[in-house]
């Protein structure tokens, strides 16, 4: 158990009780993603406040989930003009504030920087837990789940109560810490302790993704070997944005099953992300000076082969472009055709007629100050 809230007595005193145990993992997950609507995640409503990161990190567990066959479910708190005008809610009374959350409002829509999909369950409560009076529980059964990941806000309100809730209904729990917020640090803390003590288990968002991950369904070789979707490349670029993105276990996943692919097939990568102009790339590390292969979209113009280190628009620059920078030769895969070829900057005319052939660039230029580099592939 952490050490987040309280001294080493109180960790001592729940370790005696016996609290703390680990959570069992199931290999049928999926994600709860408990109210990160617009009225708890902006800052300008009385109920909201800035939740930016947990958003974030959010949508990256989303992203990787859709890789890995998991299914996301969403809750929002909305109320009837008859909810908030009768006396039924003992909740409203208490909590009188929550009555703006009406139905049809944009307070109660999911925030728009989370990636759900009309196939995505969207379940509408009016009560703290996931679980009151509705129909997640059945939902959950129905799909087969055996372990719930949960998300969202707040951590001393809807959250813990949806964990309780999902302990209790037999759900092993996993909150991912970085996906959960709260309007203040102390209600936060106190709950991510009080839920790691006794419902389920407070993790990191490397952990997440990587048990998210591991329950993939297994990936046969060979011609079987199932298509990459965009969903795959959704989940790339979320971790390509995130700190230390380009480093974690999607992009190490996204980039072995790409080169496999491509090889198998001459060039060519079955499925929607096929129809990407995609080479590889195989430069020397710069600090280990060992082989790196990486799958890297590029644009021909006038027969020329350009590239561009976008990184998804991150504020860094991809690692293989730190080795281009110190090694410029390089090995290209394109097509059925392997040959070798130098990296040489391009700046003027021809890097403006690359970003106009490719809006993508024009966007992911627009998320950074960081100049994107472009290069050209020079056969020698």
């Amino acid at each position: 158990m952490s050490e987040r809230a309280g001294s080493e007595d109180v960790e001592a005193i729940y370790a005696t009780a016996g609290w703390g145990q680990r959570v069992p993992r199931g290999r049928r997950p999926a994600v709860l993603v408990v109210d990160l609507s617009r009225g708890f995640t902006d800052e300008r409503y009385p109920t909201g406040a800035d939740l930016t990161s947990a958003v974030e990190s959010t949508a990256r567990l989303i992203g990787v989930a859709r890789a890995a066959g998991a299914p996301t479910i969403f809750t929002t708190i909305a109320y009837e003009p008859a909810d908030v005008e009768g006396e039924a809610s003992g909740w409203l009374r208490k909590a009188a504030g929550l009555a703006i959350l009406r139905a049809g409002s944009p307070l109660a829509e999911i925030d728009p920087r989370l990636p759900r999909e009309p196939t995505d369950p969207l379940v509408v409560k009016k009560g703290a837990s996931a679980f009151f009076g509705t129909e997640l529980a059945a939902t959950l059964v129905s799909l087969g789940v055996d372990t719930l990941l949960i998300c969202g806000a707040t951590t001393s309100g809807c959250v813990r109560a949806s964990a309780v809730d999902a302990a209790q209904y037999g759900f092993a729990v996993l909150v991912p810490e970085a996906c959960v917020g709260d309007r203040a640090s102390a209600p936060h803390e106190a709950n991510l302790f009080d839920i790691d003590a006794k419902y389920g288990d407070v993790i990191g968002l490397d952990d997440a993704l990587e048990f998210l991950l591991s329950t993939a369904p297994p990936q046969p070789d060979g011609d079987d070997a199932p298509a990459l979707t965009f969903a795959d490349l959704d989940a790339l670029t979320a971790e390509l944005a995130a700190p230390g993105g380009g480093q974690g276990p999607v992009a190490d996943r996204f980039n072995r099953s790409f080169i496999d692919a491509f090889r198998r097939h001459d060039g060519h990568v079955p499925g929607e992300v096929g129809t990407l102009d995609v080479l590889l790339l195989t430069t020397k590390g710069a600090k280990t000076g060992k082989d790196r292969t990486t799958p890297v979209v590029y644009v021909e113009i006038d027969g020329r082969i350009l590239v561009v280190a976008s990184m998804g628009g991150s504020d860094r620059h991809p690692s293989w472009y730190h080795n281009v920078r110190t090694n410029p030769e390089l090995t290209v895969e394109l097509g059925e055709e392997t040959f070798a070829a130098r990296a040489v900057a391009v700046e003027g005319p021809l890097r403006d007629r690359l970003f106009a052939a490719s809006p993508v660039f024009t966007e992911y230029q627009a998320r950074t100050s960081r100049v994107l580099p472009v290069l050209e592939l020079q056969r020698r």
